[in-house]
C-alpha cells in the first residue's frame, strides 16, 4: 500500500500542559479583576453616558437597579409618542423600502438581507403599536435590559476569549493582551452604544426600540471581537511559520 505524505492537512496545533495552564490562571485572573471592578465599572460607564447624553440635550437621571450582586444605575429618560398616522406611514414606507430593495437588487445580497430585515422589524414594530397601543416596555424598561445585558456580557467575556484561547499555542503576554483587549473594547462600545441608543430613542420614540437591539444591540459585539481575535491569529501564524515543533502530526 502506498503511503500518504505528510501535509498540512494532516497536522494540527499542538496545546502542551505548559500553555494550558497558564492560559488558565490568566483567565481566571481576569475574570476575577473583571468581578471586582464590575460595580465600580458600571456607575463610572453610567456616569460618563449621562453626560454625553446630557450634553445632547436630552435630559436623564440615574435609576436604581439590582442584578445579581450588583447595584446597576439605569440611565431614565422619556420618549415621544406616535399617533396613528406615523405608524401607518412607518408601514408603508417599510413596506415599499422592501419591495424596491428586493425587487432591484440595489444592494449584494448580505447587505439586502439586512437592510430588509431592519426594514421589517420596524414595520413590523408599527403594526403592532398600531393594534396594541403599546409595546409592553418603557423607555425604563429598555434602558435596564441594556445595562444589564452589557454588564451580563463583560461578566462571561473573560472566560469565553480565555477558552478559546487555549486552543491555540498563543504566548502568556500576546493570551493577556488578547484577553484585556477585547474586555476593554467591549466596554467602550457598549457605553458609546448605550449613550447613542437613548438620544437616538429620545428624539424617534419607541418604534425604534427593537430594531436597535436586535440589529445595533449586544449581538453584534461578536463581529469586532472576532475581528480582534483574527489580528491575533495572523501575528500567531506568522510566529509559527518559523517554529515547525508547535504542530503534530494526526
Amino acid at each position: 500500500m502506498r503511503s500518504i505524505r505528510p501535509h498540512r492537512c494532516y497536522r494540527r496545533l499542538a496545546a502542551p500542559l505548559s500553555h494550558v495552564v497558564p492560559c488558565i490562571l490568566i483567565t481566571l485572573a481576569v475574570e476575577i479583576l473583571v468581578i471586582l471592578t464590575a460595580q465600580p465599572l458600571e456607575h463610572l460607564v453610567s456616569s460618563v453616558d449621562a453626560s454625553i447624553v446630557t450634553a445632547a440635550h436630552v435630559p436623564v437621571s440615574l435609576g436604581s437597579e439590582q442584578f445579581l450582586w450588583l447595584n446597576l444605575a439605569p440611565l431614565e429618560f422619556t420618549m415621544p409618542s406616535h399617533d396613528y398616522i406615523e405608524l401607518a406611514a412607518y408601514i408603508l414606507v417599510g413596506a415599499v423600502a422592501i419591495a424596491v430593495v428586493s425587487i432591484f437588487r440595489l444592494f449584494p445580497p448580505p447587505l439586502r438581507f439586512f437592510v430588509n430585515f431592519n426594514f421589517l422589524i420596524v414595520a413590523g414594530e408599527a403594526s403592532y403599536l398600531l393594534l396594541a397601543g403599546h409595546l409592553g416596555y418603557a423607555s425604563n424598561t429598555f434602558s435596564t435590559l441594556m445595562l444589564q445585558t452589557m454588564t451580563a456580557i463583560w461578566l462571561v467575556l473573560p472566560l469565553f476569549v480565555g477558552t478559546v484561547t487555549i486552543l491555540f499555542p498563543f504566548a502568556i503576554l500576546m493570551s493577556l493582551t488578547l484577553i484585556l483587549t477585547s474586555v476593554v473594547f467591549d466596554i467602550v462600545l457598549a457605553a458609546s452604544r448605550y449613550a447613542a441608543f437613548i438620544i437616538i430613542l429620545s428624539h424617534s420614540g419607541p418604534i425604534m426600540m427593537a430594531d436597535l437591539y436586535l440589529s445595533f444591540g449586544p449581538l453584534l459585539d461578536v463581529i469586532p471581537l472576532t475581528g480582534i481575535f483574527a489580528v491575533f491569529l495572523g501575528l500567531l501564524a506568522r510566529r509559527l511559520r518559523h517554529e515547525p515543533e508547535a504542530w503534530e502530526w494526526l
